[in-house]
């Protein structure tokens, strides 16, 4: 299904505005000017594509804390939503990070999707499903921003840009009718089979596009057969890509088909086709109804407002191969 046809019901008596306004006089603004940053890909993007607007509204500097290894994602907007970059190297304050135990001083905050102090995430992630708000209006509210404010998207660095290109021309791959796959997602709740992507991949080699497999995310798979097996993937040529490649050798390839993931987020300003796959679990699943609300919220189209984004709800039985193969001849 669609998802721009899906429509969410949303409780008109909760509407955007009041909902912002409610978190924003539950979260009274301490002008906070460290932000705590977990490493990933999705939760640095979304924040950081808003802090340029809380840095000019405070006029502070502002620094952020990162864990060594994770700086990729704040490196393409340093300067602009921060100033300055903090590495937490020590082993014994790395774990009390990674477990989410910093204790925070008045004027720090957690830039995470699960931890907003003293917030109740779950009961706000709901009230911002029915009354509309997205994940980065939630974002907005935490820092006292209007919902008007437009995010910025990252900036690749130039090396990245050539050693993107260096891999590119290594494997002979046609620009514009190359797609990135990234088939699986960490964060999220469901998966689809192997199959199914399978199905989808012979369908575009036969229409004449190249597909290769984004196998860089090995937190994804289970174990390393799990690995061993996605570079196996049927009809796709696997592809290691560090995260600060992924912009500059999706633009080459022209075309994106991924589960939803922060690689989405990571993609929502490129010059790229972009089709994002929610799958979602049978009609009987006490889950069903949480997945679809979860789509909404984090809808690549709705944070961002991200052109040539076309976005589905699957289950492993749903067949869309002809729908994407429509999708992405469109940019032709």
């Amino acid at each position: 299904m669609n998802l721009n046809k899906f429509i969410l019901p949303v409780n008109h008596e909760l509407t955007r505005e009041k909902v912002a306004q409610h978190i924003r006089s539950n979260h009274e603004r301490r002008d906070e000017d460290t932000f705590y940053m977990y490493g990933g890909v999705g939760d640095p993007v979304l924040w950081l594509s808003i802090m340029q607007a809380y840095k000019e509204k405070i006029n502070k500097r502002i620094k952020i804390n990162i864990p060594r290894g994770s700086e990729s994602i704040p490196l393409m907007y340093s300067k602009r939503s921060f100033d300055d970059i903090e590495y937490i190297e020590n082993s014994l304050d790395s774990i009390k990070f990674q477990e989410r135990k910093i204790e925070l001083k008045i004027n720090e905050l957690i830039a995470h999707h699960m931890y907003y102090g003293d917030i109740q995430v779950n009961n706000y992630t709901l009230i911002s499903c029915l009354s509309g708000l997205s994940n980065i209006d939630m974002i907005k509210c935490i820092l006292g921003l209007p919902l008007y404010v437009s995010p910025i998207g990252p900036l690749p660095l130039s090396k990245s840009i050539l050693e993107a290109a260096k891999i590119f021309q290594e494997n002979n791959l046609p620009a514009g009718k190359t797609i990135l796959l990234a088939p699986l997602a960490k964060s999220y709740p469901c998966r689809l089979p192997k199959t199914w992507f399978e199905n989808i991949i012979n369908l575009l080699n036969d229409e004449g596009f190249v597909v290769v497999s984004n196998i860089s995310n090995k937190a994804a798979f289970s174990s390393e057969d799990d690995i061993n097996n996605e570079e196996k993937f049927n009809g796709a040529i696997p592809i290691k890509l560090p995260i600060d490649l992924v912009i500059p050798f999706a633009e080459l390839c022209g075309n994106f088909l991924g589960i939803r993931s922060g690689l989405c987020d990571l993609l929502a300003f490129s010059n790229v086709k972009k089709i994002i796959i929610y799958p979602e679990p049978d009609e009987t699943s006490a889950q069903f109804e949480w997945v679809r609300s979860v789509a909404h919220y984090w809808s690549l189209r709705r944070n961002f407002n991200s052109e040539k984004t076309s976005e589905y709800l699957v289950s492993e039985n749903t067949n869309i191969g002809e729908a994407i193969i429509s999708d992405f001849k469109i940019k032709l």
